[in-house]
């Protein structure tokens, strides 16, 4: 069956984001327009080990109520999420990722679970690993000339297998067979 990533949100992927080459991120936009925002498996930080994140203090103490989403910290494009520290495959020297954010919009939650334990970022990126999810002010359609792909669109860029779950069978019988 079709992961729950593929039934119910659009996949997008935003490449060399802040101009920096294979910075991506990826974009889950759920049908209520809540943005799902990590690490795209090119970006560097998820090629090394992952030592240590630290998450913005300023971010952590947005408290976000209601279903207006009152509280929320604003973020701009150079908003800084968080910072990763990595080590190369050596284990010889240290390299610090300053993780910005590549939508405008309103921060609804910062996953705090990246602090304590950062495998999840290299592990699980594309679930449990998210690094925010965010309540834009203008939902992202994919345009390449603003380096805003679709899931194809990346995978073929970036040379990457592209995997799918299996299909329900429920889908296929009204003739959705992606």
């Amino acid at each position: 069956m079709r992961t729950v990533i593929e039934r119910y949100y659009t996949q997008l992927f935003i490449i060399n984001c802040g101009g920096k080459e294979y910075e991506d991120f990826y974009i889950n936009i759920h049908a209520n327009e809540l943005c799902i925002v990590g690490l795209a498996p090119t970006h560097p930080a998820l090629k090394q080990t992952i030592k240590k994140i630290t998450l913005r203090d300023n971010l952590l103490k947005s408290n976000v109520q209601g279903t207006k989403k009152r509280g929320g910290h604003s973020l701009f494009l150079d908003t800084n999420i968080c910072e990763v520290t990595c080590t190369d495959q050596d284990q010889s020297q240290d390299h610090e990722f300053q993780i910005k954010n590549c939508l405008k919009g309103k921060l609804v939650e910062l996953n705090k679970l990246l602090s304590s334990d950062p495998s999840l970022l290299q592990n699980y990126a594309s679930t449990r690993g998210y690094l925010a999810i965010i309540e834009t002010d203008e939902q992202p359609k994919a345009d390449q000339s603003k380096g805003i792909l679709t899931f194809e669109e990346y995978h073929t860029l970036r040379n990457l297998t592209i995997t799918k779950g299996p299909v329900f069978q429920k889908d296929t019988e009204v003739g959705d067979d992606e």
